[in-house]
């Protein structure tokens, strides 16, 4: 006997029905099942679009092109998977950001684990040593503000305890990464008057009171101006910085 109506669109319906995968799998590969490859050749015989309503697992993963900062934008050097974030350098040296090949291999694991506290060890180095400084001066900021004014810096008083401020707290706030953007400048700016201006007609050593130590420490300080509390800062933690 021939089907009535609702049979043949029953029919029709369940042909154009999507597949589950996880039902699939549960039937078995003797079922017409065999797992997700089978559901997936299911789709593809199906056309496109049942393949785009499958498991989102089984669609196609499209790759995109990352030019190489070597070779310019017009190359490519690894191709990135859109969907995972998976890198296939065809350099190692390229993955470690376009640095040389270590002579002793061995030791990229402790390389990898001492080069973060570079940046944190010099911000120490500095802050506490213009800490030792501003504490110097905790007993004598006036008369320091008075031998300012003799050399001709007015307000006297008022840059002391300017200067004072920026070394004491400045220095500690350098060393822990707060605010450093704004404490290196001011003490970039201040150890530069000091270089220039003081200890420049003595010549380079610092041992004839020259321009050597001051020289020094102000440029340490003005890169860590332009550079800002980097990583282990609290600048870092807080996530915002000057």
């Amino acid at each position: 006997m021939g089907e009535g109506r609702p049979a043949r669109r029953h029919r029709r319906r369940a042909r154009g029905a999507v597949v589950d995968p996880a039902a699939r799998d549960r039937r078995g590969p003797g079922r017409g099942g065999a797992g997700e490859a089978g559901a997936l050749r299911s789709a593809k015989s199906r056309g496109f679009g049942s393949l785009l309503r499958l498991d989102p697992r089984l669609r196609p993963r499209p790759y995109s092109l990352i030019p190489s900062p070597r070779r310019g934008p017009g190359r490519a050097a690894c191709w990135v998977r859109a969907n995972r974030g998976v890198i296939n350098m065809t350099d190692s040296s390229q993955a470690r950001g376009g640095e040389p090949r270590l002579l002793l291999p061995f030791l990229q694991p402790f390389y990898d684990f001492v080069i973060p506290l570079a940046w944190p060890i010099i911000r120490c180095a500095v802050g506490l040593t213009l800490f030792v400084h501003g504490w110097g001066k905790i007993d004598r900021v006036v008369a320091f503000g008075d031998s300012l004014a003799k050399r001709g810096y007015v307000p006297g008083q008022g840059l002391g305890w300017a200067i004072f401020a920026t070394e004491l707290i400045g220095g500690l706030c350098i060393a822990a990464g707060l605010f450093t953007r704004f404490w290196a400048a001011a003490a970039a700016i201040e150890l530069g008057v000091i270089t220039f201006d003081i200890y420049l007609p003595n010549g380079f050593a610092w041992t004839k009171r020259g321009y050597e130590y001051t020289l020094m420490w102000g440029a340490v300080l003005f890169a860590v101006a332009l550079r800002g509390g980097g990583p282990w800062s609290l600048d870092r933690k807080l996530g915002k910085e000057l």
